[in-house]
């Protein structure tokens, strides 16, 4: 029966998005990653053609573990419309520190670009397009509207306010404290008075 691998792609994963959080995707190299994970690179380079596919796996990862939930939150029926959505990033990030850190300091550029394998191109295309669709399917939900500006309103309501909220925790290395899930409730149901005052 075959030894299971001491370093599997996910442990190398993890070793690289803690690369990334500590000292930003530029510092990320094959190497930086074999000392975080007590590695051999050739373990790295067995599973990862190159540094630029195993810094996409990184933001694919964070993406794909963050994403499926925030969509739940998204499509849930809350009071005021926005509002599940709008905490579960705060809440996502507590349990997922370091995904979180890297999701919200950086960009998707940082990380997915250049020659890449059509699985990786495929993966990150299929994130972007799912939450896409969603917070345009939000968009309609909330606000009864489709248009491009109905789409930024919900994109800030959902992610740009959370994000912004709890950034300088993350930043800090620290997990957002539970006073920021108040103050994200009250500005989304701020900004939902103030679109019904509108209507």
């Amino acid at each position: 029966m075959p030894r299971p691998p001491r370093f599997t792609r996910e442990n190398l994963i993890d070793a690289a998005v803690r690369v990334c959080v500590q000292n930003g995707p530029g510092a990320l190299t094959i190497g930086a990653v074999a000392r975080m994970a007590g590695a051999p690179t050739g373990s790295i380079y067995h599973r990862f053609a190159s540094r630029e596919d195993l810094l996409a796996e990184t933001w694919v990862a964070s993406m794909a573990a963050f994403q499926p939930g925030f969509i739940v939150a998204l499509r849930q029926r809350s009071e005021p419309p926005g509002l599940a959505a709008a905490l579960f990033p705060v809440q996502w990030a507590r349990s997922h520190p370091d995904a979180a850190r890297l999701l919200v300091l950086y960009r998707r550029q940082d990380f997915v670009g250049g020659e890449l394998p059509e699985r990786l191109r495929e993966a990150a295309g299929k994130l972007a397009t799912e939450l896409g669709d969603a917070i345009s399917e939000f968009a309609v939900s909330a606000f009864g509207d489709q248009s491009l500006a109905a789409k930024q309103r919900a994109t800030f309501l959902v992610l740009d306010l959370p994000n912004a909220a709890m950034r300088r925790y993350l930043a800090a290395g620290i997990g957002p404290p539970q006073g920021v899930d108040e103050l994200v409730a009250e500005a989304v149901t701020a900004m939902s008075t103030a679109s019904s005052a509108l209507d």
